[in-house]
């Protein structure tokens, strides 16, 4: 691999982390303050019920999300 290829991946992969951090915490907020009342009255005697919500949604909302986020990196 040349270093010009090795330069552009390093990029592309840092641009990609760095959008898909903010895209997915953007979109894992605005899911909590959409759901939140239900989650916490739901929660019954769990501990950090909003903690287990966003662990267990955070997969599905960085599927949806992954290639907008792709496509925001590669521009």
């Amino acid at each position: 691999m040349s270093v010009v290829a090795r330069y552009i991946s390093r990029m592309f992969f840092v641009r990609l982390a760095v959008v898909l951090f903010a895209v997915v915490g953007f979109g894992l907020m605005f899911d909590l303050i959409e759901n939140a009342e239900s989650v916490l009255r739901a929660a019954g005697s769990r501990r950090w019920p909003v903690l287990d919500y966003s662990l267990l949604r955070l997969p599905v909302i960085l599927a949806e999300m992954l290639p907008l986020v792709t496509l925001v990196a590669a521009i």
